[in-house]
């Protein structure tokens, strides 16, 4: 989607000039594709499966069934944030750390259709979605680790550790119990 201004201008022989403005939006792909970030501040858990919604779109936004959607999943497990920027984010691909782990079709349908991601690997993943109908791709970023956050609806209630006081203030010295 890129919005366009067009301005132009016509000159009359007597010099007097006539301007125009208009903002056009420009549709580069038919189809679009998505994908839903399910996982709370790009972080998740090894050891389970997410489900992840994909879709293809058209340009009015509405869902689009029988188009292939393409979902590859890249991982890199040395990708750590003092070595990260904007950079990396378009490099990620083609780093020499960084392996195709997965790659599936999914026919998309009038609803969202789930992408089935088993975290297995620890490290930066890259989930890219591509409609091959229409070629336009789309992805996020997670890094999964045995300490990350579960993934939206799978996330269980965190147990908590209650701590209780005999009293409200405590000096220097002395014993809680």
């Amino acid at each position: 989607l890129i919005r366009a201004v067009l301005n132009t201008m016509v000159y009359e022989k007597g010099g007097n000039f006539t301007a125009h403005r208009k903002t056009v939006t420009v549709y580069p792909y038919t189809a679009f594709a998505g994908i839903k970030d399910v996982f709370q501040w790009g972080y998740t858990q090894m050891d389970q499966k997410v489900n992840i919604p994909v879709v293809a779109v058209d340009t009015d936004g509405s869902p689009v069934a029988g188009h292939k959607l393409r979902v590859r999943v890249y991982l890199n497990r040395e990708h750590w944030w003092y070595d990260y920027d904007d950079h990396d984010r378009r490099d990620f691909r083609r780093m020499k750390t960084t392996y195709l782990i997965h790659e599936k079709i999914i026919e998309s349908g009038d609803e969202p259709v789930n992408f089935i991601f088993d975290v297995e690997d620890q490290g930066r993943h890259d989930i890219e979605v591509t409609n091959l109908s229409s070629s336009h791709e789309t992805g996020l970023f997670v890094y999964a680790s045995r300490w990350g956050r579960m993934a939206g609806a799978e996330e269980e209630e965190r147990n908590t550790l209650a701590i209780a006081s005999d009293r409200n203030f405590y000096n220097i010295g002395d014993r809680a119990t």
